[in-house]
């Protein structure tokens, strides 16, 4: 009997989201990540944390965060 998967079965995770809006620009402000990604604040924070994981995420996402300006940059 096969185990039934826990993800959704079609569309696109806040994840990818997260990590297609990087592809697409260089740099984020928080509250953009927020909007697009449909994460809330603390959890945008943690998706990028665990995107930038190389033992969580086979290909990693480095970013560097400017509390000033609350904005997300890849390295």
């Amino acid at each position: 009997m096969k185990k039934k998967s826990k993800r959704p079965a079609k569309g696109v995770s806040k994840f990818q989201k997260a990590r297609d809006m990087f592809r697409e620009k260089k740099s984020w402000t928080l509250d953009e990540i927020v909007q697009r990604s449909g994460f809330d604040e603390r959890n945008a924070k943690t998706c990028l944390s665990i995107l930038k994981n190389p033992k969580r995420t086979k290909d990693p996402l480095v970013t560097h965060f400017d509390k000033e300006k609350r904005l997300y940059a890849v390295r």
